[in-house]
């Protein structure tokens, strides 16, 4: 199965956070662009995926709705932004059903029980509130992190048929069998996450992340679910920005850390 999210920041980038504002003109323009490229790219990407695989093409979530905190000039461009981005939205509806594309509604949680043949929605509510998309900020910073990161994410674990974890950038939460997301202590910021194999003894993946528990910040491992986590950092070795963190699927122990300007780095356990 192959998602599509393309063409949105056409006419997102038209949409200024600060100071809250829209450029009417940039708009237009982003929608001839949209209109003129996506049928090109959807045709192409449907022929390289081929006839065994599904596609599916994912509307725009309106992130600029959280403007309506910010004092008049916010709530003025959260009105406006309402008529834009549905507007946005039925017209990569339009193309998508023209060029032989499913479609799913982004803020919705979809799953398929017939290996992506088909889709239903279910409902995605969270014990303490729904997840506040963050605006776009500047160089890819809002006040949920880094655009560019893990946060504000779900993830399927591996290996485990129906279980989901929720990355939220203020806490972690995890769905089993279509049941409510419950929140998993300890954690109260997340900038990336991921898995890894299992410990020895555990029918569990490793569970990664980088962010602050138990009122720490670093680089995390848990072997138990979440139900307990080990700092796998130290003060010394921080590496900038982090943007991305994965275990290696084969070797438990093993992990991935992908930053900002300085490269890949790996690193496995001291024994």
């Amino acid at each position: 199965m192959v998602t599509v999210d393309i063409g949105d920041n056409d006419v997102e980038g038209c949409i200024s956070v600060r100071p809250p504002a829209v450029d009417a003109a940039c708009v237009h323009e982003g929608r001839e662009r949209i209109a003129r490229n996506l049928p090109v790219i959807a045709r192409r990407l449907k022929a390289a995926a081929g006839p065994h695989t599904q596609v599916i093409g994912i509307t725009d979530y309106n992130q600029f709705l959280a403007l309506w905190n910010d004092g008049p000039a916010g709530r003025a461009v959260a009105r406006r932004s309402v008529g834009i981005i549905g507007s946005l939205n039925t017209l990569m509806r339009e193309i998508y059903r023209r060029e032989g594309i499913k479609v799913a509604e982004a803020g919705r949680r979809f799953a398929s029980e017939d290996a992506a043949l088909s889709f239903s929605s279910r409902p995605l509510a969270l014990p303490d509130g729904p997840v506040q998309r963050p605006t776009a900020g500047v160089h890819n910073q809002s006040r949920r992190g880094d655009e560019r990161g893990g946060q504000d994410r779900l993830y399927a674990t591996p290996g485990r048929e129906g279980e989901l974890y929720l990355a939220a950038f203020h806490g972690l939460y995890r769905a089993a069998d279509g049941a409510p997301f419950v929140r998993l202590p300890g954690v109260s910021e997340i900038h990336a996450f991921g898995f890894g194999r299992a410990a020895p003894g555990q029918d569990t993946p490793a569970l990664y992340l980088v962010g602050t528990v138990q009122g720490r910040y670093g680089l995390f491992r848990s072997t138990d679910a979440a139900a307990s986590w080990q700092r796998i950092n130290d003060d010394a070795h921080q590496w900038g920005l982090i943007l991305q963190i994965s275990g290696d699927p084969k070797t438990f122990g093993r992990v991935y850390v992908g930053t900002h300007g300085r490269g890949v780095l790996y690193g496995d356990p001291v024994h």
